[in-house]
């Protein structure tokens, strides 16, 4: 296989790849296998990529939690109708 990429781009690869004990194949068929992967993730979920990084960004309230919020809300109506 041949990949035509920009001199200083290749250079940098080269540099990298020996820092990391490896090759530029190995670095791009990593990046393939990653970029496949991601994919396939993405489309199995079919979640929009906001959402999935939102997840875990707040606390879950519980049933009881929302039941009592909503017993103390109704108590107030009552209380100041």
């Amino acid at each position: 296989m041949e990949v035509l990429v920009e001199n200083n781009i290749y250079i940098q690869a080269q540099q990298y790849a020996e820092k990391q004990g490896t090759s530029i194949s190995s670095l791009v068929e990593n990046f393939l296998l990653n970029y496949i992967f991601q994919n396939e993730k993405h489309k199995a979920q079919d979640i929009p990529d906001i959402v999935v990084s939102l997840l875990g960004a707040c606390e879950y309230e519980g049933v009881n939690e929302v039941n009592e919020k909503d017993e103390y809300y109704q108590h107030l109506e009552k209380k100041y109708k």
